[in-house]
């Protein structure tokens, strides 16, 4: 009860790493959601929206440098940044104040990087395959996702200081 004594104590709802609320009086000590791996989610947005831009404005230089270089590649030697990308996104989820989306980014990551690992290698041709052969438009398109997905990122971990 707050009746304006010093022994009160301010009500404070905290979320864990799946977005789920944990009342006043949990395990955890209240105390601002501001764990050191921000960073990542800054390095992440921005690295998304760099790479998006450059897939929008500059799609012949992103198909020459990035994707002829999947040609000559096994796409599972990929799939451990993924993997490690997920659990990072997955571990800095708690840093930003939209937990859920966070999360789903990282088990999203965490996802392709085991199908890359472990997915039969005619499916992962053709994955490859559609990558390489896709339009200059579909290209672009995707840029603006990664442009958005970048945004909404460094959003989240800004709305999440105030």
């Amino acid at each position: 009860m707050l009746d304006g004594t010093a022994a009160s104590k301010p009500m404070c709802f905290q979320f864990d790493i799946f977005g789920a609320l944990q009342y006043p009086g949990s395990a955890r000590k209240c105390s601002k959601r501001r764990p050191q791996m921000v960073w990542f989610l800054f390095a992440v947005g921005v690295f998304w929206i760099m790479f998006g831009t450059l897939m929008v404005f500059a799609t012949q230089v992103s198909r020459e440098n990035y994707y002829n270089r999947l040609k000559t590649k096994d796409p599972r030697m990929l799939s451990p940044v993924a993997i490690v990308v997920g659990v990072f996104l997955l571990l800095s989820a708690s840093s930003s104040s939209q937990v859920t989306f966070i999360v789903i980014l990282g088990l999203l990551s965490l996802l392709k990087g085991l199908v890359f690992l472990f997915g039969p290698r005619q499916y992962l041709k053709k994955i490859t395959d559609w990558w390489l052969k896709a339009t200059d438009n579909t290209l672009k398109a995707w840029g603006i996702v990664l442009m958005v997905l970048g945004i909404s990122v460094l959003v989240s971990i800004v709305s999440g200081t105030a």
